[in-house]
C-alpha cells in the first residue's frame, strides 16, 4: 500500500452548516423564494472562519487517493 494515507475523519472543530438548525435557509422578501445572497454570504463567512480544510490539504488528499488507486490497480493485474 502507498505511504500516503487518507484522513477520513474531519478535524474535531469542523461542523457542517448544512445540518445545523441555526443556519436554516430563510425565504426571500414576499414571493417565497430563497434568499441566495444570504445563503452565499453565510457559507462564505463559514469558509473564511478557518474551520474548513486548506486547498493544500485537499490537494494532498487527492494525490494520496490517486496513489492508493494506482497501487490497488497494480495489485489486481
Amino acid at each position: 500500500m502507498s505511504e500516503a494515507t487518507l484522513e477520513s475523519q474531519p478535524k474535531p472543530r469542523t461542523r457542517s452548516t448544512t445540518t445545523s438548525s441555526t443556519n436554516a435557509v430563510v425565504p426571500g422578501p414576499s414571493n417565497g423564494s430563497l434568499d441566495f445572497g444570504k445563503l452565499v454570504a453565510d457559507h462564505r463567512a463559514y469558509f473564511l472562519s478557518g474551520v474548513t480544510r486548506s486547498a493544500e490539504w485537499r490537494e494532498s488528499q487527492l494525490r494520496a487517493l490517486r496513489s492508493m488507486m494506482k497501487d490497488e490497480n497494480r495489485t489486481r493485474r
